[in-house]
């Protein structure tokens, strides 16, 4: 899907999923690493269910059982997300804001750089941007607007206001090689 083709759907839908076009690899991988740990809590519950017959054990098996509810929930969220559409990241001269932009917005004296991504839990924490899921209230503010415009959006609980100072379609550099590798 292109750029375009998701604002248009967008507008219409704004909580469907939407994923970049390297995000499906990165969930392709994080899917992978929790099956693994799923291994991890079977094995360990096997374990202890050869050890002696004693009560200590009913702990560790809730303490399993809690984590591998953990691991259920993350991957069905990864699975919902993978069903969504896959945008093309933005030509370096789009001048609206959309998943794959990175945006420079000033609320105050205060400036704050984001990198809107489909799936915001898939990345690393970044110094250089803060990574914003393109389904939260800032993203959705944000999306479809362009330097100089100001949007309203509501922040734990207060109304705030946000000028969009700078619109990139650049991926951060620090996760160009994520993106790419998809791990």
């Amino acid at each position: 899907m292109t750029p375009e083709e998701f604002l248009e759907v967008f507008h219409r839908e704004p909580h469907r999923p939407f994923l970049l076009e390297g995000e499906v690899n990165l969930i392709e991988a994080r899917l992978v690493e929790l099956v693994e740990d799923q291994k991890k809590i079977v094995n360990e519950k096997r374990e202890v269910a050869e050890q002696s017959g004693d009560n200590w054990h009913d702990g560790v098996f809730r303490a399993t059982d809690n984590a591998a509810t953990a691991l259920g929930n993350q991957a069905n969220s990864l699975m919902v997300a993978r069903a969504g559409h896959v945008v093309a990241q933005p030509k370096e001269n789009f001048q609206q804001v959309v998943i794959g932009s990175t945006v420079e917005v000033k609320h105050g004296r205060d400036r704050y750089v984001l990198f809107i991504v489909g799936q915001a839990t898939l990345y690393p924490h970044a110094d250089e941007v803060d990574i914003c899921s393109v389904n939260s209230p800032i993203a959705q503010a944000l999306v479809g607007h362009v330097v100089g415009d100001s949007v309203e959006v509501q922040v734990a609980g207060r109304q705030q206001v946000l000028e969009i100072v700078e619109v990139k379609q650049t991926v951060p550099g620090i996760l160009k090689a994520l993106l790419k590798s998809g791990n």
